[in-house]
């Protein structure tokens, strides 16, 4: 019979051990709280340059093709006021303007779901920030019956004078009797703001 000696872990072997354990902890510690911040920090100030390189060739442009220092001004103004207008600081105007307009359009709205409001973030799944305002988006569902003629009327002036960008992100119509020309709508609307 062979009896086999058990190994046994010597002192510099346990010591080598323990060094690379720590050193790996470290490592883990290291990256966790110095890099991954200081990542987040340069990718955050990267954007700001980005925009405001941006904003700077924009003003550059505006300058460029107006002689005026009034209409540069006025140009300005204008342009902050359009941002205004189509992303608002709070939804509920908007949503009130979907059932007004449907009432002038003769659309008959039977239900509004509006979901409460998501941050928009980016490709890199970074919050999308605007003059120093975080976009936002709020999913609305909505339930209509209307003929085909005034949905669309109805939905092209939502496009126009919604204080708030607004996409189409599902829109289903169905037919229920030929008999009848109303027909039956469920959409989702996606209407950006800023906070």
């Amino acid at each position: 019979m062979i009896r086999a000696q058990k190994r046994k872990v010597t002192v510099a072997q346990a010591m080598i051990l323990l060094w690379a354990v720590g050193l790996l902890l470290s490592t883990l510690l290291l990256v966790q709280f110095v890099y991954r911040p200081w990542r987040r920090d340069l990718v955050t100030m990267e954007n700001k340059v980005f925009l405001v390189e941006r904003q700077l060739g924009w003003l550059d442009e505006i300058i460029a093709t107006a002689k005026d220092p009034d209409q540069v001004m006025n140009r300005l103004m204008k342009t902050k006021q359009e941002l205004g207008r189509k992303f608002p600081e709070a939804e509920q105007r908007s949503l009130v303007l979907l059932s007004d307009y449907a009432n002038k359009f003769r659309v008959q709205m039977t239900q509004i779901s509006p979901d409460p409001p998501a941050i928009f973030n980016d490709s890199r799944g970074e919050a999308v920030v605007v003059d120093q305002k975080t976009c936002f988006y709020v999913y609305t569902a909505l339930k209509m019956k209307a003929d085909y003629v005034n949905l669309v009327k109805y939905l092209d002036v939502l496009n126009r004078v919604l204080p708030a960008y607004m996409t189409v992100e599902r829109l289903e119509i169905e037919d229920p009797s030929p008999a009848a020309p109303r027909l039956e709508v469920n959409a989702e609307l996606a209407l950006y703001l800023l906070e």
